[in-house]
């Protein structure tokens, strides 16, 4: 066997067993009972998914092996040429070991592979790496993946020149076979080959981590029936106007939820402040019974002005509770109305203030191309202020 067919079997066996071990801890992590015909399922099927990533991984390998000369092994640039090589494939092991400690965490958040969050994370890594890395030791398992990836290399990376390598037209005949390898897997695999009415988490077992990624970076939307329960479509009406019945207001039509609300007092001119936080639970707030006092002057808010007690989640990120905090809707399929287009001029809580007197204002302390929110405030009558304006202590609110 050639020393270049060899590179490639630990190239596609690294990636393999990785992909492998990747799928039974999860299914393992995730603590679920499976029936033996699920696990049948999701190994079989997965398979079918990392050998249609795989070819993507063996393609650069096997152009350079068409390409680079075989120097006698004696040859002071074989040895080069052999640690050149086996560093490029420390690399490929340790981005295989980097996904699945990826994929362990994201799994431990959302119970998924990767999907259009996953996205959003590698698109707006300002944003979200710094929580990421307060979040989890980063460093640490980078440290430890990398020093694993190279003993790993170090005693089993083929190094000897083993028999004559084959032909030019027949290495490249591998090379055309790679690729016609990843086309067919493009055409003919698809994400719904997982589908099961088994579990949502046999599905998710069922694909391959990176191919999930890919699959939403084309595709950007997220599984709304995964995502939320829903209700027969016969008893939302009934269901959606008792949740928003209330003593002083008065439907204006026999269904939706439309309706005329009369004020219990005059209208005052207060200062109107909300504010959002990431991932600020109740249990860090005194006024929930936290005894820590982290948030003091959230506190104070709470105790000089009006405070909700009886909230819903609106969904499973931040931006759907941007949507429900200006127009007040439940979230809709796939993606937010902050990131749709065509969201301006809505009916939202900034053009009522507006027309009310008030001036209201958009202050983010991030960019707020993240999630479209520049775009979409400004629109809605906001007036605009984020990190790009505040070089200078109150610049942004000077407009």
């Amino acid at each position: 066997m050639t020393r270049g067919t060899r590179r490639l079997i630990w190239i596609a066996a690294s990636f393999l067993l990785i992909s492998l071990t990747t799928r039974t801890g999860l299914a393992i992590f995730s603590d679920g009972s499976f029936a033996v015909v699920d696990w049948g399922r999701f190994l079989g099927i997965g398979l079918v998914f990392d050998l249609t990533v795989l070819p993507w991984f063996l393609m650069p390998w096997t152009i350079y092996d068409a390409v680079t000369p075989e120097f006698p092994q004696t040859h002071r640039l074989h040895i080069w040429e052999s640690r050149w090589a086996a560093t490029w494939a420390s690399l490929f092991l340790g981005l295989f070991a980097v996904v699945t400690a990826a994929e362990f965490a994201f799994w431990a958040e959302f119970g998924s592979r990767f999907d259009f969050i996953a996205v959003d994370y590698l698109v707006y890594t300002h944003e979200v790496i710094g929580n990421i890395r307060q979040s989890y030791p980063v460093n640490f398992w980078i440290m430890g993946i990398v020093v694993a990836s190279l003993v790993v290399t170090w005693f089993s990376w083929p190094r000897h020149a083993g028999q004559a390598r084959p032909a030019l037209i027949a290495r490249w005949g591998r090379v055309a076979g790679a690729m016609v390898w990843a086309a067919l897997g493009v055409a003919l695999v698809n994400v719904s080959m997982a589908d099961t009415k088994s579990s949502a988490q046999v599905r998710q077992l069922s694909i391959n981590g990176l191919y999930a990624l890919f699959h939403a970076y084309r595709h950007n939307q997220l599984d709304y029936d995964k995502y939320y329960p829903t209700l027969a479509a016969a008893d939302l009406n009934s269901e959606i106007r008792s949740l928003v019945h209330q003593g002083n207001a008065k439907f204006a039509k026999a269904d939706g939820i439309e309706r005329k609300i009369t004020a219990a007092t005059a209208l005052r001119k207060v200062n109107v402040v909300l504010i959002s936080v990431e991932s600020l639970s109740a249990e860090f707030l005194g006024h929930f019974g936290n005894k820590e006092g982290i948030t003091p002057e959230l506190d104070k808010l709470a105790d000089q002005g009006l405070f909700f007690t009886n909230l819903y989640a609106t969904g499973t990120r931040t931006v759907r509770g941007l949507e429900a905090l200006t127009v007040g809707t439940p979230p809709t399929p796939g993606q937010s109305i902050v990131r749709r287009p065509d969201n301006q001029d809505l009916e939202n809580l900034g053009e009522e203030l507006e027309e009310n007197g008030w001036k209201p204002y958009w202050i983010y302390g991030g960019y707020g191309l993240f999630d479209n929110m520049n775009a979409y405030f400004k629109a809605n009558k906001y007036t605009v202020v984020d990190r790009s304006d505040m070089d200078t202590e109150g610049r942004g609110l000077s407009r």
